[in-house]
């Protein structure tokens, strides 16, 4: 073999072996952990390589990465204070307690409307309850009792029924449901509040965890009450009950809620079977106050 032919198979050698040395060089540090993780994972899901680590396929790795990225997405939407129960964390705190001012009705049977102000006040909207109890509306229809003794009277359902300075309350006047005061809540920036019969419980008690306060209809002692009926002006039976009042669900532990009492102008603490015994005789009537 002439000089000139040896040189060419001695550089196509020392070529041979300078690639080998970078591509063992390159699998090295891509499966190596003391080199940067995100070089060794783009080599790993980007490139071709040799590995040297001891590991049997790459698909771990890619599954891996994957799951990282899933867990990611389920860590923020645990945190999502959502407006619905579907949006809402996995975990809430078990007690609360919320600073609603602590107000006294201004009539004598209007504690549906105070507590509407007290739940407004608590987000910073001061309105009078001669303002909302226009924006509720009155209900005038007479109050009285035909021939074959069955009581008629005005609808809870649409209005203020009888009169809210009543001499005697439950005969004079009566007061208005849950329909209504959502109506105001409505024309005031809080139309995402949550207005219904049927509450769950601790679906409930999870928007007052959220910081929410609730609109509770109870009995004024948390008993059980007998349920009477009256007939409104379109012919719907009304549900009422004597003692039948309303107040600001503020706070709640293991034990017990915690109410803003309207009627009282003051803070109350009711254990929980009491509270659930007297929010049970309207079916669990109440409205979470919710701006928007």
């Amino acid at each position: 073999m002439n000089n000139k032919k040896k040189k060419i198979v001695i550089y196509l050698a020392v070529g041979l072996v300078l690639v080998a040395l970078l591509l063992v060089s390159y699998s090295f540090i891509c499966t190596n952990s003391l080199f940067d993780t995100s070089l060794t994972k783009y080599c790993k899901s980007n490139l071709f390589f040799f590995d040297f680590s001891g590991n049997d396929s790459r698909d771990s790795d890619i599954v891996d990465t994957e799951n990282e990225n899933d867990n990611s997405n389920t860590d923020s939407e645990s945190v999502d204070l959502g407006d619905n129960e579907e949006n809402a964390p996995e975990t809430l705190p078990t007690s609360i307690m919320l600073d609603v001012p602590i107000i006294k009705q201004a009539h004598r049977a209007s504690c549906e409307v105070a507590s509407l102000r007290a739940s407004m006040l608590f987000y910073g909207i001061d309105k009078s309850e001669e303002f909302l109890l226009e924006q509720v509306t009155y209900d005038s229809s007479p109050r009285y009792t035909d021939q074959n003794g069955v009581l008629h009277w005005g609808d809870p359902h649409k209005g203020y029924v009888g009169n809210v300075d009543a001499p005697v309350i439950y005969v004079d006047g009566y007061g208005v449901y849950n329909e209504p005061i959502y109506r105001a809540l409505e024309l005031n920036g809080f139309s995402k509040s949550i207005s219904k019969v049927g509450w769950d419980t601790e679906e409930m008690y999870n928007y007052l965890r959220r910081s929410y306060p609730v609109i509770v209809w109870i009995s004024n002692d948390y008993s059980t009450k007998e349920m009477q009926y009256w007939v409104a002006p379109d012919g719907t039976q009304v549900k009422w009950f004597v003692g039948e009042h309303a107040v600001v669900l503020r706070g709640i532990d293991e034990n017990y809620v915690y109410i803003m009492d309207v009627g009282y102008g003051a803070n109350k603490q009711v254990p929980i079977a009491d509270f659930e015994r007297g929010f049970a005789n309207l079916g669990n009537m109440a409205i979470v106050v919710i701006p928007d």
